[in-house]
This record gives C-alpha cells, sequence and structure tokens, in this order.
C-alpha cells in the first residue's frame, strides 16, 4: 500500500532555491514523521549530496533555478544507481509541453504550488 511504501522511506531531499519553501516542506516531512531530511539550494549540490546522504526520494521545484527541474532530472537519470529514485515535482505552473516532458522523463507526480499544508498530509507522494 501506498502507506507502508511511504513508511519504509526514510531519507528525503528537498531541492529548491526558495529558503522558506524548503524550510516549509521539511516542516511538513517532520509533522509527517520524515526527520531525515537534506535541504538544498541548487541542482549541483543536490547532486552531490545523494551518494553521500543515501537520498531514497526528492522533492523538486520545477522552476529550480539556474539548473531548472529538466536538467536536474535528466542529469539524476544519467547517475546509473539513481535512475530510478522516486521524484515529486511541485510547480507553480506547468504548460502541456512540460507535462510531456515529465512523463516523459518517467515521473508520475506533479503537484500545484504554492502548496496547501492542510492538504498535504492526503497527497500520493509515491508514483
Amino acid at each position: 500500500t501506498l502507506e507502508l511504501q511511504l513508511m519504509a522511506l526514510k531519507r528525503f531531499l528537498v531541492l529548491d532555491q526558495n529558503d522558506e519553501t524548503r524550510f516549509l516542506l521539511k516542516s511538513i516531512l517532520g509533522e509527517m514523521q520524515y526527520g531525515d531530511v537534506t535541504l538544498c539550494g541548487n541542482g549541483e549540490e543536490a547532486l552531490s549530496l545523494l551518494e553521500p546522504k543515501k537520498i531514497e526520494f526528492i522533492i523538486l521545484s520545477w522552476e529550480l533555478k539556474p539548473m531548472n527541474g529538466s536538467v536536474f532530472v535528466q542529469k539524476l537519470h544519467s547517475k546509473g544507481a539513481f535512475r530510478y529514485l522516486p521524484i515529486l515535482i511541485y510547480s507553480q505552473s506547468l504548460k502541456s509541453a512540460d507535462v510531456r516532458l515529465i512523463q516523459e522523463l518517467g515521473i508520475g507526480k506533479i503537484i500545484p504550488f504554492p502548496l496547501d499544508k492542510s492538504k498535504t498530509a492526503s497527497v500520493d507522494w509515491i508514483s
């Protein structure tokens, strides 16, 4: 079940250039009893932390800068060991071309942003 899949995850990485958003997501994960959350402000830093932190799940802003979400996911997929790492993307606005690209990259979960904190516990976090 979804709940059992989530319970098995222990190490999260939140990737967003905005400090407030990173801390909001860390707070939400903490309320859901996930305490091992790594916060990153850019894609290069995140890629360098995947192995040492043994990251199991990535929460990523599609509008990330300077390396956008698409480039980050492509670089992630080029690292064989992390090709199938689950990813949740959130976005302020997506064009249909973005949605197709996200699906082509193998990511099935996109949530709208800004987040409604009262509804995040019911979000289907796993694709």
